[in-house]
């Protein structure tokens, strides 16, 4: 096996793709985090909510599909 040939298997490849997923995914929940604490408006709390639990739903079902692999 050539130096840097494992980087191009297939399960490197989707690790490497939910890594990636993981952390984008965190990185919009801490954003949402941050637009919840300083949101003042009840309709806008409300849309964040949702948005926040559609992230949460997300990074769930990416682990769970990380933890199959």
């Amino acid at each position: 096996m050539k130096e840097g040939e494992d980087e191009r298997r297939p399960e490197h490849a989707g690790e490497l793709l939910f890594e990636n997923l993981e952390l984008t995914l965190l990185e919009k929940i801490k954003e949402v985090d941050s637009r919840i604490r300083e949101e003042q408006d009840i309709e806008q709390l409300s849309k964040l909510g949702e948005v926040l639990s559609v992230l949460l739903e997300n990074l769930e079902r990416a682990r769970k599909i990380e933890r199959r692999r």
